[in-house]
C-alpha cells in the first residue's frame, strides 16, 4: 500500500501539502490526471486547507 503513495509523491513532483490534501474527486483514473485543488497547511491555527500554491517557473 505505502509502495504506490511513494511512488506517485517521487514521480508526480507534488508538494507535500498539496499531496496530504488530495481527495478521490481529484484523481480521474480513466485518463491518469490528478488536480491539485487544495494544499494541507500547519500554522498556529492548526491544519486547515487551503489554495495549492502557484508551480515555481524557473
Amino acid at each position: 500500500m505505502y509502495y504506490t503513495i511513494f511512488l506517485l509523491a517521487i514521480h508526480t513532483g507534488m508538494r507535500r501539502g498539496e499531496f496530504l490534501g488530495l481527495r478521490w474527486q481529484d484523481i480521474d483514473l480513466e485518463t491518469g490526471y490528478i488536480n491539485i485543488e487544495q494544499s494541507l497547511v500547519y500554522d498556529e491555527d492548526g491544519f486547515r486547507f487551503t489554495e495549492p500554491k502557484p508551480k515555481a517557473h524557473n
